[in-house]
């Protein structure tokens, strides 16, 4: 067996094994962080054309979209840079317990935050396109439109609190 290569094996509790070479974890992270490095300069762009055109911010139709890519841009700056560490390098470190809880409480609450936002947008584009009238005034742009907003932005963090650290 070649010195350069070490295998790190996992037992689940059903008694499944898989087993991960450091050359693997290489290739992934290489993979990443060419993906990562293509990402942040579009995210850019695109908060750029944001901030410059008006109207882009005030249809509500892109309010979840500018949400999704908000999360999307805080979890490639974030929680990505956390999995290529432990890829390039094959352990955590800090080595901690409240280290790991808070990389899994970011990670979660990210990862759910982007789906919640996601099935949000599909139904609002249903309501926008079939029904208008829903948001026509303000009590329907805070029923239909800005409580879900502030609900799929809210409840994942909370839950995941409760549920990592509590």
């Amino acid at each position: 067996m070649d010195s350069n290569i070490s295998l790190s094996t996992t037992t689940i509790s059903s008694g499944f094994q898989w087993t991960t070479s450091f050359n693997v974890n290489r290739i992934k992270f290489i993979i990443l962080l060419l993906l990562q490095l293509l990402s942040i300069p579009c995210f850019l762009w695109i908060f750029y054309q944001f901030a410059r055109q008006r109207q882009l911010r005030q249809t509500l139709n892109h309010h979840v979209i500018l949400l999704l890519l908000i999360i999307s841009f805080l979890f490639v700056t974030i929680a990505l840079p956390l999995t290529q560490a432990f890829l390039y390098t094959s352990y955590v470190y800090p080595t901690s317990d409240i280290f790991c809880s808070l990389w899994t409480w970011i990670h979660y609450s990210l990862n759910i935050i982007n789906m919640f936002l996601m099935a949000f947008a599909s139904i609002e584009r249903n309501w926008l396109i079939f029904h208008p009238s829903i948001v026509q005034n303000r009590r329907g742009k805070v029923l239909f439109h800005y409580g879900p907003l502030i609900f799929c932005l809210l409840y994942p963090p909370l839950f995941y609190i409760a549920a990592i650290f509590i």
